[in-house]
């Protein structure tokens, strides 16, 4: 130790250098002896202080946790987000399954929504969720294959509790490649009723060479008609192995006016696609078509006359001539105009005033000179309605 000098209390750094915190330079001077609570005095030579000094100096400092420090939640981690399924027949199984952690420290959760843009046939689900820390949930995918063709690729939305990893996307690569084909591979009416029956053939063989057979043919309509059988040999494609099938579709004459849709399903036994879809489209039209095919009036004024139109229009094969039209509605009466003759028409029809208050329902009937249809009948509906209103200068 030094030999301290005196120095003026009016120095603030006085007071420190008496107490041993400064010399009156004001660098930083070692204290060796410190009292305890007890007032026991503890001397510390310098070479242990040294000692001291040195352990402390070679003690690892070890860093704040940072994670202690954050609030627990949950992690998603994704192993793959892309799978290709490779080539499958039109009906065989397309599964895709997607695995999901949870790295975090909170419980994650998992939701599949569906494809976007939306497709039909492909089904998603989720298992394990929600997912505990250290867990994992399974994500799989279903594409229904039966009426695919070519390579696509499914993208399935995820959602999850995960900050970091709200929206996952899962993509599915699969392509369908038919083994059952059929000629033409499809089957397409545009008829007219009670013309004729019209019957289409498809040739149906499998590209693979596999022998299979032919069990039952479903149409989408009742009034379709199927039938099948196994070609002969002075029947089959030349360049074509394995079996080989006739499958016909007849739409008879009577079948009812509209629109034809679905698929007519080929089942087989072919080991690995079972049924071939052959889509069905056209229409049946009638022999004559009315428009409207109902005459809805409305409410209309029985104090004063009213009229309404109808188009006519044929559609069958030769001309057909409308002879007569008539109205059963009191007082009425029907005109028809040709627009263009034995083809197509228009029936005016008027109405007198003085039809009483009240609902108003009727029939027009047409004449033609077709044995095919030879009366058309047109229901009429409305409501008559009493009208008042004071005059415009008030009396």
């Amino acid at each position: 130790m030094r030999k301290r000098s005196r120095v003026s209390e009016r120095d603030p750094s006085a007071k420190c250098a008496r107490a041993g915190h400064l010399d009156p330079p004001g660098e930083f001077e070692y204290q060796p002896r410190v009292r305890n609570q007890s007032l026991r005095t503890i001397t510390f030579s310098p070479a242990l202080v040294a000692v001291l000094l040195a352990g402390l100096a070679s003690l690892p400092v070890r860093a704040p946790d940072a994670a202690a420090d954050e609030p627990a939640s949950p992690k998603a981690v994704l192993g793959a987000a892309e799978q290709n399924l490779g080539v499958v027949a039109p009906g065989e199984p397309a599964v895709a399954t997607y695995r999901i952690e949870n790295a975090g420290r909170a419980s994650l959760t998992v939701a599949a929504g569906k494809p976007v843009p939306f497709i039909a046939g492909v089904d998603s689900t989720v298992e394990g969720s929600p997912v505990a820390p250290g867990g994992a949930a399974t994500v799989t995918v279903r594409i229904a294959t039966g009426k695919l063709a070519g390579e696509g690729t499914v993208v399935i939305p995820v959602t999850t509790n995960d900050p970091a990893a709200e929206k996952l996307e899962l993509r599915t690569t699969v392509e369908v490649k038919p083994l059952l084909v059929a000629d033409p591979g499809y089957a397409r009416y545009n008829v007219v009723q009670k013309e004729r029956a019209g019957t289409i053939a498809q040739t149906v063989w499998s590209v693979d060479g596999k022998s299979f057979r032919v069990l039952a043919v479903e149409p989408p309509t009742p009034a379709l008609r199927t039938t099948f059988r196994e070609l002969a040999d002075g029947e089959r494609r030349a360049d074509t192995p394995g079996s080989q099938w006739r499958v016909e579709t007849t739409l008879p004459d009577d079948a009812p006016v509209g629109a034809l849709v679905g698929d007519v399903v080929v089942v087989t036994d072919h080991p690995r696609q079972q049924r071939l879809h052959l889509p069905l489209s056209g229409f049946v039209r009638p022999v004559m078509a009315v428009t409207p095919p109902e005459a809805e009036i409305g409410d209309v004024d029985g104090a004063h006359p009213f009229r309404f139109t109808l188009d006519v229009k044929s559609f069958a094969t030769e001309s057909i001539a409308l002879e007569r039209a008539e109205c059963d509605l009191p007082g009425a009466t029907a005109e028809i105009v040709p627009v263009t003759a034995g083809r197509a028409y228009k029936v005016r029809v008027s109405v007198p005033a003085g039809l009483p208050p009240g609902p108003l329902a009727g029939t027009v009937r047409l004449f033609t000179a077709s044995a095919k249809v030879p009366q058309l009948d047109v229901a009429v509906r409305g409501r008559i309605v009493a009208k008042t209103g004071a005059p415009a200068d008030g009396n």
